[in-house]
C-alpha cells in the first residue's frame, strides 16, 4: 500500500454538546459516499494496552508527518485497512 496522506478533522467541546452525534452523522455521509474514514473518540483512548508512550503518540500530533503504517511497525500495533481486520 502507498502511504497516503491524511486529513484530521479535530472536534472538541464540553460534554453533552453533541460531539458523538455530529460525528455518527459525518460517518454515515462519508460512508454513502464511499469515503474512508475512521472517528476516534479520546473518551475511549484509555482502553488501550500497552498505553502509547509520548514517543509513540509524538507522530499523531497536529503537523506531524510520520504515516500510520511506521508507527504500527515501530510499536508492533495492527493497523485495520479497509476490508480487513486488525
Amino acid at each position: 500500500m502507498v502511504d497516503a496522506p491524511v486529513e484530521i478533522l479535530l472536534i472538541t467541546g464540553p460534554a453533552g454538546v453533541g460531539k458523538s452525534t455530529l460525528c455518527w452523522e459525518m460517518g454515515a455521509v462519508l460512508a454513502e459516499a464511499g469515503i474512508a474514514h475512521v472517528a476516534i473518540e479520546s473518551d475511549e483512548l484509555d482502553r488501550v494496552f500497552p498505553k502509547p508512550g509520548a514517543e509513540e503518540l509524538a507522530p499523531l500530533a497536529p503537523g506531524a508527518r510520520e504515516s500510520a503504517s511506521s508507527i504500527s511497525r515501530r510499536s508492533g500495533a495492527p493497523i485495520a485497512r479497509s476490508g480487513t481486520a486488525a
